[in-house]
Formats: C-alpha cells, sequence, structure tokens
C-alpha cells in the first residue's frame, strides 16, 4: 500500500509497512482511527472517515 504526502514541498508516494486500528469510542460512525508507519521511518496518526475508507482498497491512502 502507498501513503500520498506533503513533504519538502511536494507530493510524494512513501510505501506503508504498517497500519495498525485504533480504538477509539469518540469517533462518529463510519470513522475509524490508525497509525500508520512509513518506509521512511516516519509514523503518522490518520482519522478516516467512512467514505475515505473505501480508498484503502485502491492500495493508496492519503496523509496530511
Amino acid at each position: 500500500m502507498l501513503a500520498k504526502m506533503f513533504l519538502h514541498g511536494r507530493h510524494c508516494y512513501v510505501a506503508v509497512t504498517e497500519m495498525t486500528e485504533i480504538e477509539n469510542g469518540h469517533l462518529t460512525a463510519g470513522s475509524k482511527e490508525f497509525v500508520v508507519k512509513l518506509a521512511n521511518g516516519m509514523q503518522e496518526k490518520v482519522i478516516m472517515r467512512g467514505e475515505s475508507l473505501a480508498g484503502i482498497d485502491n492500495g493508496c491512502i492519503r496523509l496530511g
């Protein structure tokens, strides 16, 4: 899976090495929270709405 992110003034794609769902009862229905670890060593916390989760199927998520 790839993550699209804005880094050093331009958009780039970075490989996702691990994506872990965080249980959070405070989110609205259909939303999920994840910790995403990237191949470049970065780690991001991401909240995805239900409609955004469908984008995971095509192998790319958008960060930031």
